[in-house]
């Protein structure tokens, strides 16, 4: 029974999303190594302020994809990890919404990753000092696959170049690596990017 898809709290008119994906040509995505955020870039190449996003999550592949790990309490924990280590005063409130399903290993790696860099970039690009609003983090089950939303009332990730679009990139850089796909959808205001992974055999 797939699990209820979880409302972000960030509620923003939305139209037509621009979508980036590929799929594997050999075997599932998931039999392949996940490459952390730094394999990717040098340190001194990374964006500003997501530094600290490649060191908790990025880890190399661990037991088999045999084994279902739990994610949604993991998940919850993260975002308290970062709401604690970049929220302030006055600034956006961080809410969570995750399905605790069982996640082969390096899915619930990639999952964890990309919800890092992308939160950690809402934080410290997409609210300027004194600037209220919300990042709305959430994760749904499904019969073909899983879904990770990081939705924020924030400065939009519009132009190329800037730091919050070179962000999205790393998170687009990840997905690709395992299959999946990455959509940065048009929103009044802010940035919503959704990232949806099948599942092995789907």
């Amino acid at each position: 029974m797939p699990a209820a898809p979880a409302r972000s709290a960030a509620a923003r008119a939305s139209s037509t999303g621009e979508e980036t994906g590929f799929r594997a040509q050999a075997a599932h995505p998931l039999e392949n190594s996940l490459q952390p955020t730094n394999g990717l870039h040098a340190p001194g190449e990374l964006p500003a302020g997501i530094m600290g996003a490649t060191t908790g999550g990025a880890r190399p592949a661990g037991p088999s994809d045999s084994v279902q790990v739990p994610f949604g309490r993991h998940l919850q924990e993260l975002c308290d990890e970062l709401a604690a280590r970049f929220g302030r005063s006055g600034g956006p409130r961080l809410t969570c919404e995750a399905a605790d399903e069982g996640l082969p290993m390096r899915a619930r790696t990639l999952f964890a990753l990309i919800a890092e860099v992308l939160v950690t970039d809402a934080f410290v690009h997409g609210f300027p000092p004194g600037r209220g609003g919300q990042i709305a983090v959430s994760f749904t089950a499904g019969q073909e696959g899983w879904q990770l939303t990081v939705d924020d009332s924030g400065n939009a990730a519009r132009s190329p170049g800037d730091p919050r679009d070179e962000n999205v990139g790393i998170a687009r850089q990840l997905v690709l690596q395992v299959g999946g796909r990455l959509v940065l959808a048009e929103v009044i205001g802010g940035t919503r990017c959704t990232v949806t992974l099948p599942r092995p055999g789907r």
